[in-house]
């Protein structure tokens, strides 16, 4: 009689648990196409809106900058204008041009804004950089400053996303700033990750290895070889800013494996290698030993 009872409790509670698990099941499913519907209904909002900044009739600057700093401050409102702005940026690229060419200022502002907010709120925004790095303009961005204040934590998908944006955006000098950043604050992330980043690098990546093997006084670098004034880097334009005087052995090691894999897909390297290939090996002579 016990043993069948416990059976019977044993059975029951099994089916009050599926029928718990098959409305949770239903719940989410209801919540993620609710979700959905909401999230392609912003997009659909953002991009009329963006569209319409770049038409004949434009809201005024002013109010257009009020929208995107109050509505973009929320991680769902800033998902859709960015899937918005990817639109445009694939679909019509000159309204794009010129939709992007007079935001500096707000995308500095919002920039700004998420640096009070979490680690992994400002890796969100170090990621919209990277995917829209045109917003920077072609000058030294005070955008770049704000991304390198980002690192304050030893999270490694801020520091990463965060030197993402800066090699995609291709600035050397804020490259180099940054490493120098996580260099003197002792942050830790494994030099294949930080390799890999810098060899993703959309500017000159020779003049990049010239300022990253210039920093370093005691590795023989730097200002004591006249670095500085041949470059037009150094303290008075706000190159150097670190406390340390040589790179941590992690970043060294990075920085070595960035330099030598640019060298080996260099031009002048690969059409050394295909003459190489090329030559063929000499004919041993009869006699020869």
């Amino acid at each position: 009689m016990i043993t069948d009872l416990r059976v019977y409790v044993v059975i029951t509670m099994f089916m009050i648990a599926c029928i718990f698990l098959m409305i949770l099941n239903f719940a989410i499913i209801h919540y993620s196409s609710h979700k959905s519907k909401s999230d392609h209904k912003k997009y659909e909002k953002w991009l009329n809106i963006i569209i319409k900044q770049t038409g004949k009739t434009p809201i005024a600057p002013a109010k257009h900058e009020q929208i995107l700093l109050r509505k973009l401050t929320d991680t769902d409102s800033f998902f859709a204008y960015s899937h918005a702005l990817h639109h445009l940026k694939s679909e019509i690229p000159k309204a794009y041009a010129y939709y992007i060419d007079d935001k500096h200022d707000v995308f500095e502002k919002l920039a700004n804004i998420y640096g009070q907010k979490d680690y992994v709120r400002r890796a969100y925004y170090a990621d919209f950089v990277c995917s829209f790095p045109e917003l920077t303009g072609s000058s030294y961005s005070p955008i770049i400053d704000i991304l390198i204040s980002y690192i304050d934590t030893p999270d490694t998908n801020c520091l990463i996303s965060v030197l993402k944006a800066l090699c995609k955006i291709g600035n050397a000098r804020g490259v180099v700033n940054l490493l120098q950043s996580i260099n003197d604050k002792s942050f830790f992330v494994h030099h294949k990750l930080i390799a890999n980043e810098l060899s993703a690098f959309t500017g000159n990546k020779d003049v990049l290895i010239t300022l990253l093997h210039g920093y370093g006084r005691n590795r023989g670098y730097g200002h004591n070889r006249g670095y500085r004034h041949s470059r037009g880097y150094g303290h008075n334009q706000g190159y150097v800013y670190s406390n340390s005087q040589q790179w941590n052995n992690n970043i060294l090691v990075s920085i070595e494996e960035f330099a030598a894999e640019t060298k080996a897909s260099s031009p002048s390297e690969v059409s050394q290698q295909k003459k190489k290939r090329k030559q063929k090996p000499k004919k041993k002579t009869k006699g020869a030993r």
